[in-house]
């Protein structure tokens, strides 16, 4: 397990996930949407985003998160481990919403200068909560019906259908702790 790509609907989870499990293991986290979202909420042409994230697979381990189906035959023959995060609608649509409300209260960053406002992250066709309600099924029954796929066969698959079970395998995933043994003479 040293190149993991972390899969899930919209509102998932998958870059908490991901910057936990990268701290947790000490390996590069690749947050793809950072590599594909430029200023004004415009995208990576294609060709650029491959280039990009090949050049932050270059490490020998990492941890990814994001989808992007469009260009994963360029990303998958390199993923050794694929974890989906597979959590119900209603935990899903509830953590997207929390997510949503704190970005837009903060004001947080979100990539390359962009935030989300009121209006982008609740009113926009373009709304990432929006498209976690809209989406959620749809995602589900492709990332089911992708992992049984004949070019998924190299991969060891991990599906997490509860924040639980991440907390445990992230708690799994802990290196063991040395205890030091003093000699007392």
């Amino acid at each position: 397990m040293l190149r993991i790509k972390v899969v899930g609907t919209n509102g998932s989870g998958k870059s908490y996930f991901s910057a936990k499990l990268s701290r947790v293991l000490n390996v590069p986290y690749i947050e793809m949407d950072a590599h594909y979202w430029r200023p004004d909420w415009q995208t990576a042409p294609s060709r650029e985003f491959v280039t990009n994230l090949k050049t932050a697979m270059r490490s020998s381990s990492w941890v990814m998160d994001g989808n992007y189906d469009h260009i994963s035959g360029e990303v998958m023959p390199d993923v050794d481990t694929l974890i989906w995060l597979d959590y119900s609608f209603s935990r899903t649509v509830s953590q997207a919403l929390r997510s949503a409300v704190n970005n837009v209260v903060t004001r947080k960053e979100m990539w390359a200068g962009n935030r989300e406002t009121l209006k982008t992250a609740f009113f926009s066709k373009d709304s990432r909560f929006i498209s976690t309600v809209k989406t959620y099924h749809q995602t589900r029954r492709h990332l089911s019906a992708r992992v049984t796929e004949e070019g998924m066969k190299h991969l060891n698959i991990i599906r997490l259908k509860h924040p639980d079970e991440a907390a445990a395998f992230l708690s799994a995933m802990q290196p063991a702790k040395q205890e030091t043994v003093q000699i007392v003479s």
